[in-house]
């Protein structure tokens, strides 16, 4: 619940500073909410990635856990 929480913050802030940016970079409404856009789906797959590789972590912590203590 609370790395979800953390995540979710974590993606708000990253996609609103990156969409930030990109309007500042290219200086008009219409880039801003390109940017917006691209930080978001950018934020989205990062987010996704990293959910898949802290299951992955833990599922081997897991096996090796118990692999240790039935051996």
């Amino acid at each position: 619940m609370l790395s979800y929480l953390f995540t979710w913050l974590y993606s708000y802030l990253v996609t609103w500073l990156l969409g930030y940016l990109v309007a500042l970079l290219l200086g008009c409404l219409d880039s801003w909410l390109l940017g917006y856009l691209v930080a978001w789906l950018f934020v989205c797959l990062f987010t996704w990635l990293l959910r898949y590789l802290v299951a992955w972590l833990l599922g081997c912590l897991v096996t090796w856990l118990l692999g240790y203590l039935v051996a």
